[in-house]
């Protein structure tokens, strides 16, 4: 009797050891979507293991934040959640009058090594986290997912819905059952104007994936000005901020949407933003690494007489020229500058 209840004790000892404990984080649901292609988030959720599940909040007709934005935030459920293993998504694409859906695996163990991994906060440098798991939907069914925290989204999965069957009126605006299908679709004018102009680019939101091997370089030439925070938003959504000393070296990174570079002088805090033209610096980027996509380039910014003197892709002894879509510097006396 006592080897029986020591061999049912050594049991569950070994069951004990071997059941590893769930690693949890604190992040909250998001969704979006590109600016001024609103969709109706019918159903979306996260599942975890365990079978529960958390909603990705969208605004319904939202005109969207941006591809990759941190979109809406409810909270809800616990602060510490674990990393969830599947997404499901059910929505319309009011651009094409479409609906999707999709169910798919998250790469779960890829997210939680990123989450313990984390990030340096430019603010205060030092080690900070993902606040976020976002999805972003776009026209022609294509699905991103990005974890994003302060000064950092980074993608993760990228995922292809499928069309699906239109549910009744009466299911889909409950509270509002005698809606026809043409108040449903209407949109406002803006958006309307937009999309009769410029259409549903297919293809583009990949096309915003392709990554080269490049970093940022400041050039500062003026005396007693200094570096402080490089910030780059890309195409693709995804961001990431240096601050100086922490600059990353040459690794493939999707093409940047905008360049933003914090610098100050004894007296003065500057913000210089230099924003660019997806077709122009798309172009820029190909002449430049033509075929040869694992070269490395370093993306210079020269700033002399305190405003930018030139942008170009310099690889090896060629430097390419980047022109620009737009340049604005702000300028703050130190003792008023925004942190």
């Amino acid at each position: 009797m006592i080897k029986y209840l020591q061999t049912i004790l050594l049991c569950a000892l070994l069951t004990n050891c071997n059941h590893k404990p769930i690693k949890k984080f604190d992040w909250l649901a998001g969704g979006c979507t590109p600016k001024n292609y609103p969709i109706h988030l019918y159903t979306g959720n996260y599942i975890f293991e365990d079978g529960n599940q958390l909603y990705i909040p969208v605004p319904y007709k939202g005109d969207g934040d941006g591809w990759g934005s941190r979109g809406t935030t409810h909270v809800v459920g616990e602060q510490y959640k674990p990393i969830p293993i599947r997404l499901t998504l059910y929505w319309m694409s009011f651009a094409e009058k479409k609906w999707y859906q999709g169910s798919w695996e998250l790469p779960q163990k890829k997210i939680i090594a990123l989450f313990e991994k984390g990030f340096i906060d430019r603010r205060t440098n030092k080690k900070d986290n993902y606040t976020k798991i976002v999805t972003g939907m776009t026209p022609n069914g294509v699905v991103v997912v990005w974890l994003s925290g302060a000064g950092y989204v980074k993608e993760v999965a990228r995922f292809q819905a499928e069309e699906a069957t239109w549910p009744s009126m009466e299911k889909l605006m409950p509270g509002n059952p005698t809606i026809s299908k043409e108040q449903y679709l209407s949109l406002n004018s803006t958006v309307e104007a937009y999309l009769a102009k410029n259409g549903i680019p297919t293809g583009l939101w990949d096309y915003y994936r392709i990554r080269y091997n490049w970093h940022p370089k400041i050039n500062l030439l003026d005396e007693g000005t200094k570096l402080k925070i490089v910030a780059s938003h890309f195409f693709n959504g995804e961001l990431e901020t240096w601050v100086v000393g922490r600059i990353d070296g040459w690794e493939t990174r999707a093409i940047p949407k905008r360049c933003v570079i914090h610098w100050e002088t004894k007296l003065f805090k500057y913000t210089t933003i230099i924003t660019l033209d997806d077709r122009t610096i798309f172009n820029t980027f190909q002449t430049a690494f033509g075929s040869e996509t694992n070269q490395r380039a370093d993306f210079t910014v020269t700033l002399e007489n305190r405003k930018v003197k030139d942008v170009f892709l310099q690889i090896g002894a060629i430097k390419t020229p980047v022109i620009p879509k737009q340049i604005k510097q702000y300028k703050y006396p130190k003792k008023n500058a925004p942190k």
